[in-house]
């Protein structure tokens, strides 16, 4: 994740502790890749579908006692039924359940899913564990499965509905004006979580899958995405009720 000075990407570092209310967004291998997902029940985790590879073995590493302290390897990985990958842009149902070969520890946390998607306007924070640097200078920092880092984004707009009129994403304009400090998704980033507070604590309302550039902005300034987004998972209830017994969900 990026951020301006005088932000930095160590200053975005979160502790691996037990006690971060991020410890259970955890990093993936894949296929010699880093990714990002967030755990949403003992043996379950979310993450983006574009980032599996046919075949490739995933191994979920939750850092809650020093860096890479439990790694459990993925029995299952599901995509959405729905998802088509990137030939029609947006991508949409670009969610993928991993059921892990073993409940994930106890100090671990596990978020739960809201029935309320995010509104306009909204700012919410994001964890995750892809590259970094500053703004204006693009990926200083690449993804690093024992380095997670946070921030906040606000909501700039909802696209796609559902039948029920549910919005399937999310975006945020990586601007000053969006947030303080702004954030941007860097490479990694894709499968981590962006959460509401409520009551106090953190409730998973998305996963970050998207980046986009307009067309017209190049050169090395431009290394992030000036707009990220991804999938709200309001709109995903049935699915995951069904695939995943024991989820979660708040209204």
């Amino acid at each position: 994740m990026v951020g301006e000075p005088p932000d930095s990407p160590r200053a975005r570092l979160d502790a691996n502790r037990a006690d971060s209310p991020w410890s259970g967004v955890a990093s993936l291998f894949i296929g010699g890749s880093v990714s990002s997902a967030v755990l949403i029940a003992p043996r379950f985790a979310l993450t983006a579908a574009h980032v599996l590879r046919d075949g490739a073995d995933i191994t979920l590493n939750l850092n809650i006692d020093g860096d890479l302290s439990h790694q459990i390897a993925v029995r299952r990985a599901q995509r959405h039924p729905a998802f088509r990958g990137f030939s029609v842009p947006p991508p949409v149902h670009d969610l993928a359940l991993l059921e892990l070969a073993e409940p994930a520890p106890v100090a671990a946390r596990r978020y739960p899913l809201s029935l309320r998607p995010p509104a306009a306007g909204d700012q919410l924070d994001v964890a995750g564990y892809g590259g970094s640097g500053h703004g204006s200078r693009g990926v200083e920092v690449g993804a690093n499965a024992a380095l997670k880092r946070r921030g906040r984004i606000t909501v700039q707009r909802l696209e796609e509905q559902t039948a029920s009129r549910l919005p399937l994403l999310y975006f945020f304009d990586y601007t000053r004006s969006s947030a303080t400090p702004p954030t941007g998704l860097g490479p990694g980033d894709s499968g981590s979580g962006v959460f509401r507070s409520e009551r106090g604590e953190p409730v998973l309302v998305g996963i970050n899958t998207i980046t986009r550039r307009p067309a017209t902005l190049q050169g090395p300034a431009f290394g992030y995405g000036t707009v990220g987004g991804g999938q709200v998972l309001a709109a995903q209830a049935d699915w995951l009720r069904k695939e995943a017994d024991g989820v979660l969900w708040l209204a």
